[in-house]
């Protein structure tokens, strides 16, 4: 693993920041203004916003706060991606940059938009000739370097999803050289991130999801918070996601609105399986349902991987519209960092509304290693901060 991230390098960061409001106990609702009530997706998320680009008048807040359930938990976030353009010689795997274009990623934007940096081990030990130059490659270093230091001092987790790697490329890249023991790298994380590690996947595992992978955990968590409207408790509140609009916007579109399904598809998708030409077929991939991936051929947007597909079969079709499909020309592109963070905080929030105060305590600084029935430990440092209401 050490060899692999030496090797490689990140090409775009995601990260999704989240502020957990205070949580107030909302009116009683009529059944009928309860189906007025839109999924906190992404996708209704940045259409409300098209159309409430401003600060929502208090009267339009009061009529939306009439709208939600008794106990209504609410979050604020904001999603960031940075092209990362390390500096020096790169080399592309032709697989690696095949599933990247298909995937919607420009390396026309990561060539002409993407920000310098070099990873700590790769500076030069004498002073640059350019300081110009050392002044740019340094800006991504310094923000990362500042962000630890407000996580510190705020008291704000880390929060990933099967995030060792993730972890280890962090180091590499902005910490400093990957040390050769394994005990000195999870050390010096502890010691990096003292507000604590949480793992969304471990967290999945605690609370006995089928499957694992992010895009499966995310689209499950949404399922449940989305039925959690009528029948919210203080325990398990309903909750609501208000996604910021962009900083700055590029006219470079990174993502789209996603599909709903419409009626009839959602007819078709309570046959499990069926007969044709003598032979069995069943409506989705198996494979793909448990692991997140497979090998028989399927394209990325088959709907034999299509997530809303597969919960259907395992939960029961929704009465709610579900944005999250696997149509990649309406999709929000699974494999955006900036997304892949904010279905990771997204999966977050909700397992910190359902597990117990119990659980979330023993599942601090633990994360879930593949093909181990036990998950990596990290070290707690000596003065471990309590958890602040940023997540």
């Amino acid at each position: 693993m050490k060899r692999t991230v030496e090797s490689a390098s990140i090409a775009s960061l995601g990260i999704s920041i989240v502020k957990k409001q205070q949580q107030q106990q909302q009116p009683s609702t009529t059944p009928d203004s309860q189906q007025q009530q839109p999924s906190t997706t992404p996708g209704s998320q940045q259409q409300q916003q098209q159309q409430h680009p401003s600060v929502t008048p208090d009267s339009q807040q009061q009529q939306q706060q009439q709208l939600l359930p008794p106990f209504t938990q609410r979050y604020e976030c904001d999603n960031f991606e940075f092209l990362t353009l390390k500096q020096g010689n790169i080399t592309i795997e032709s697989d690696t940059g095949i599933f990247l274009c298909n995937h919607g990623y420009s390396f026309d934007a990561l060539f002409t938009r993407g920000i310098p940096f070099t990873p700590p081990a790769d500076m030069p030990t004498e002073p640059p000739k350019n300081k110009a130059t050392a002044k740019v490659d340094m800006k991504l270093f310094n923000l990362w370097k500042h962000m630890m230091d407000i996580m510190r001092h705020r008291k704000i987790p880390l929060v990933l999803h099967n995030g060792l790697y993730d972890l280890m490329y962090i180091y590499h890249s902005f910490i400093g050289k990957l040390p050769d023991t394994f005990a000195e790298f999870i050390s010096t994380i502890s010691h990096c991130f003292p507000s604590g590690i949480y793992d969304t996947r471990y967290l999945a595992e605690r609370a006995e999801y089928n499957s694992t992978f992010l895009k499966y955990v995310f689209s499950k968590s949404d399922r449940l918070r989305q039925d959690r409207f009528e029948n919210s408790t203080e325990e398990t509140p309903y909750f609501e996601v208000q996604v910021n609009p962009p900083i700055l916007k590029t006219g470079v579109p990174l993502s789209g609105l996603k599909r709903k399904r419409d009626d009839e598809e959602v007819k078709a998708v309570t046959i499990v399986e069926g007969e044709q030409n003598g032979t069995k077929k069943l409506d989705y991939c198996k494979h793909y349902a448990e692991r997140g991936y497979c090998n028989l051929g399927h394209t990325g947007s088959s709907k034999y991987h299509d997530i809303q597909i597969i919960l259907d079969h395992q939960m029961g079709v929704s009465k709610y519209k579900q944005f999250y499909t696997s149509e990649s020309d309406h999709d929000d592109n699974a494999h955006a960092a900036h997304f892949d963070a904010y279905m990771t905080s997204f999966a977050f929030a909700y397992f910190q509304n359902t597990l117990t105060p119990l659980v979330m305590k023993s599942s601090f600084n633990k994360m879930a290693i593949s093909g181990l029935h036990f998950p990596l430990t990290f070290p707690i440092p000596a003065s471990t901060p309590s958890s602040s209401q940023n997540v």
